[in-house]
């Protein structure tokens, strides 16, 4: 019963990421093509950026997933608090300062 529970866990997580990921690659060829529209597509944009930071939901059921899978098989987590802190960044996350000066206007 564990093994199929295991398993139905990886199936949700791939299906959920395959869907997000879908999802956010069309909005984003959307709001791209909206770009230097008239300020009445504006709304549109907002409503796809939205839609963008709901989606975001995916990276936190992935873990929640992964912490199932791993309790339902055994493993044990072994990252440290230091791992968490830059979450999913690839090759080092920007530091703050950086992320602050996208937000500068």
């Amino acid at each position: 019963m564990t093994a199929e529970v295991v398993e139905d866990l990886r199936v949700v997580r791939v299906e959920v990421s395959t869907g997000v990921a879908a999802a956010l690659d069309g909005m984003e060829a959307a709001v791209a093509a909206l770009g230097a529209q008239p300020a009445a597509i504006e709304d549109a944009r907002d409503a796809l950026m939205s839609a963008m930071q709901a989606l975001s939901f995916d990276d936190l059921c992935g873990q929640r997933l992964t912490r199932a899978i791993d309790a339902l098989t055994g493993r044990t987590e072994t990252r440290t608090e230091a791992d968490l802190l830059n979450g999913p960044a690839r090759g080092g996350a920007p530091d703050q300062d950086a992320i602050d000066a996208l937000f500068d206007d």
